[in-house]
């Protein structure tokens, strides 16, 4: 459904659709690329990463969680992360903290990435 309301919403907008993106690149065209290559089997962050890496001891998955900012300090011409903010579903006015000893990453999206970080006050307009 959401290839059809995709395609649906370019030929809405005047931009013809490509068939085959082999003979002529321009156009509206729909790639799957959550498809794995080796098994023709749909991948997800789930199948490729966490069920392969679930019983590290160093990886924890909070599940029902949103970030709503990161903690920050900063540093001669730099900023560093300390800490990471956020809510649980249901209980948006208790923030809670969690804190790594090594390194952080951010993987919430292209709409949440850009989001957090103009949350957290690291985006050019916010300085």
């Amino acid at each position: 459904m959401a290839v059809e309301n995709f395609q649906d919403a370019m030929v809405s907008l005047g931009i013809k659709q490509s068939k085959d993106q082999a003979g002529s690149a321009i156009g509206a065209f729909w790639s799957p690329n959550s498809i794995d290559p080796h098994n023709q089997t749909r991948s997800s962050a789930r199948s490729s990463y966490y069920d392969k890496f679930a019983k590290r001891a160093n990886l924890h998955a909070l599940t029902s969680r949103q970030v709503t900012r990161l903690l920050t300090k900063k540093a001669k011409d730099s900023v560093k992360i300390v800490g990471v903010e956020y809510v649980e579903a249901g209980k948006e006015t208790t923030k809670l903290v969690v804190k790594a000893k090594r390194e952080y990453i951010l993987s919430a999206g292209t709409v949440h990435d850009p989001q957090i970080l103009q949350l957290s006050g690291m985006c050019p307009a916010c300085s």
